[in-house]
């Protein structure tokens, strides 16, 4: 799964009003730690590091009316 799948992912589950801009997760092992999803390796890196599992925090904007 890249970056784009994980946006349509989003997209698919909460609904096309959200416009993703932001990603970041959260590692298992560090809580204090929070890294950027920016490409399709940093979602690799997400899953590894936290046991085929994670937090991922989404930063962007609800657009009104969308269907």
């Amino acid at each position: 799964m890249g970056v784009e799948d994980l946006r349509r992912l989003v997209r698919e589950t909460e609904g096309d009003g959200v416009q993703v801009e932001r990603m970041w997760y959260r590692l298992k092992y560090d809580r204090n730690m929070i890294m950027t999803v920016e490409g399709d390796m940093d979602v690799r890196i997400m899953f590894k590091r936290n046991d085929e599992h994670g937090y991922l925090y989404l930063g962007g904007r609800t657009v009104w009316g969308a269907t």
